[in-house]
């Protein structure tokens, strides 16, 4: 019982420690860019750091790329001290990056701009010749359609894109103009290369490029209390294992003068498993009676 009381001291000395001492802050960092600055979301004080955080990369895989459920990101983190590195690691969820005590996360991701992006590689292949052009496209620019075969507009950036019922995706929406003055509004999957193959037109267009701009959002604490929670954590673990898993047992020996010789009476309590003191009683009376 005591043990297990003194564990609660420890507790309450660790969150102490980490109250006063500690503190917890996030930062969003874009891609290539570096802050040696948080911000405390309950308070938005600034605390400054004495060194600084780079995200040099940023990567998300999807579970369903139509849906876009995210199955993992992963920022590739570059700590700088006086403008010099000295450690890179690659944070994901539950693994964080440790450095002096200080303990950054993964804790939330997004695109910096959803816009389209000012330039994007589309592939135009011809089904007559079978030729493969590559063309450098700005949102609403008309480029010229190799061959002869019309002129492309590059129309809108859609994130998640509809067809016949089924999410599809990120997507490009163009229109195509024939040389017959004849145009056909193009819808242009990132993740289905062939997917206007089925218009069946003379000149077959897919995404070659699409950049995207991501930003990681990155939660940064220093926690020095810790060590000593977690000590009152297994003295909580030892108190309890005292307390459910061994018997409290105490044992008197009476010995009393009688005629010549003396009486020995033995007697023990315990809290738990009598038949087990029971027992020690017997056997440490044979004893006795043998010598």
């Amino acid at each position: 019982m005591y043990v297990v009381h003194f564990s609660i001291i420890f507790l309450l000395c660790g969150a102490l420690i980490s109250s006063i001492y500690g503190f917890e802050g996030f930062v969003n960092l874009p891609e290539g860019s570096s802050s040696a600055s948080i911000k405390n979301d309950h308070t938005n004080e600034i605390y400054h750091l004495d060194f600084e955080i780079r995200c040099d990369d940023f990567n998300v895989s999807y579970y369903d790329p139509g849906k876009r459920i995210p199955k993992e990101y992963r920022s590739t983190l570059t700590i700088l001290k006086e403008g010099k590195p000295v450690l890179q690691k690659d944070v994901i969820m539950n693994d964080p990056l440790r450095y002096r005590g200080i303990n950054i996360f993964q804790n939330s991701w997004g695109e910096v701009a959803s816009e389209l992006p000012e330039q994007i590689t589309l592939n135009f292949k011809s089904q007559e010749t079978g030729m493969v052009y590559n063309k450098v496209v700005t949102l609403k620019d008309t480029v010229e359609i190799p061959e002869g075969k019309g002129t492309f507009v590059l129309e809108e950036y859609v994130e998640s894109a509809e067809f016949r019922g089924h999410v599809i995706g990120e997507s490009l929406i163009g229109t195509l103009k024939n040389k017959n003055g004849h145009t056909t509004k193009i819808l242009l999957p990132l993740q289905f290369s062939r997917f206007d193959e089925m218009r069946g037109g003379d000149m077959i267009i897919s995404v070659v490029d699409l950049p995207h701009l991501y930003y990681t959002g990155l939660q940064v604490t220093k926690d020095p209390g810790v060590p000593v929670v977690y000590t009152g954590f297994s003295v909580l673990i030892i108190g309890i294992a005292i307390t459910f898993f061994m018997s409290h047992q105490r044992l008197c020996v009476d010995v009393r003068k009688k005629g010549k010789g003396s009486m020995v009476m033995l007697a023990g309590t315990s809290n738990k498993n009598s038949v087990g003191m029971q027992n020690k009683i017997d056997n440490l009376s044979y004893k006795l009676m043998k010598l």
